[in-house]
């Protein structure tokens, strides 16, 4: 028979572990490691994530799932695995559905159409700087788009290859 205070405690890691996911979603480890922080024993926690789990209130291929979805038109494939690492996930859970929901082929058009939603941003400061700034000197147009643009995208964690046949695409395409 469990005592008062164990069936509070108990329902307490439940309230605790409830209030956190009700703000966001979490992975199991997150959430671990979370309950952990406020105090409550590793028994306690482990009790409280097998339920959670069967409840289908915590799931790890569904958080994965959730945040390639929210994240994959801005961030690369590397930077999406590196996160969910981060959060704990197991790696071959990230590679299977990473590769089920976010093929590469998908990466590289995402590079290209963020890419140029860069170029036109920095070619529209490039003009007025050069505007401005008519004594100084300015560098070469083409020279100042691609070093801004290639940082940005290397930043969201993109390759330097896909960087730079993308590079490629846009400065053809826009024909500096």
């Amino acid at each position: 028979m469990m005592s008062r205070k164990q069936a509070s405690s108990k329902k307490s890691v439940l309230g605790a572990a409830l209030d956190f996911l009700s703000r966001r979603r979490l992975s199991a480890s997150q959430l671990a490691g979370r309950l952990e922080a406020k105090g409550y024993s590793a028994e306690e926690n482990a009790e409280a994530l097998r339920k959670l789990e069967e409840w289908k209130y915590i799931d790890d291929r569904q958080y994965a799932l959730s945040y390639i979805k929210s994240k994959e038109t801005r961030f690369s494939r590397t930077r999406i695995c590196i996160e969910l690492q981060k959060a704990g996930l197991d790696d071959r859970m990230i590679s299977c559905v990473m590769d089920e929901y976010f093929p590469e082929q998908q990466e590289v058009e995402n590079c290209l159409l963020l890419g140029r939603k860069m170029f036109e941003q920095e070619y529209r400061k490039y003009q007025k700087k050069s505007l401005n700034d008519q004594n100084r000197s300015i560098p070469p147009k083409e020279l100042y788009l691609r070093k801004k643009v290639g940082d940005k995208l290397l930043a969201k964690g993109y390759q330097l290859d896909i960087v730079k046949k993308v590079l490629g695409e846009i400065i053809i395409f826009d024909n500096l």
